[in-house]
């Protein structure tokens, strides 16, 4: 696996601080995640535990094509896929890098989503670039009973277990 020797991109700052977090990651192999950047956290965690699988959704397809630029020969552990719906598997960890500028109803529904592709005890993890943020920790708390709130310098970091599946309404 190579990352193009032409070219070094620096990940957003929601994505690095997924990646500066990949080793207090105690558990989990199987790995959703996704990127506003090149994939750099989905190639980071491999590069970390290249026993894991690690499946980089998008939902848009320049940003994808991209991704597959910037990672040259990709092991066969690392899948890179443009689609509207995160693939129908179970995942040990679900990794979202999100944007204060994003889409509130699109980053509620990625959450959920997420929720119900967690393993039992999976964790899920959802940064974004605005430090003051308490918006995603209360969507997240909707959706796990017990949630964490780490602020940093770039953004805030929240990370939860799944301890049961979402109730229907």
């Amino acid at each position: 696996m190579n990352v193009s020797e032409t070219t070094t991109i620096n990940p957003y700052p929601q994505e690095q601080i997924l990646i500066d977090f990949i080793p207090k990651i105690k558990k989990g192999e199987r790995v959703l995640c996704t990127s506003l950047g090149r994939a750099q956290f989905a190639y980071a965690f491999i590069q970390q535990r290249p026993a894991s699988y690690v499946y980089c959704h998008y939902l848009d397809l320049y940003r994808a094509q991209l991704a597959w630029e910037f990672i040259t020969n990709p092991p066969a552990n690392l899948s890179i896929r443009c689609a509207a719906d995160f693939p129908e598997e179970k995942f040990d960890i679900v990794a979202l890098p999100t944007s204060y500028s994003d889409e509130a109803e699109l980053t509620r529904e990625m959450m959920q989503a997420g929720h119900l592709l967690l393993q039992l005890n999976g964790q899920m993890i959802v940064t974004t670039d605005n430090r003051k943020d308490v918006w995603i920790g209360s969507e997240m708390a909707k959706i796990f009973p017990k949630v964490t709130r780490i602020p940093d310098e770039r953004g805030t970091l929240y990370w939860a277990t799944k301890t049961k599946s979402l109730k229907k309404n």
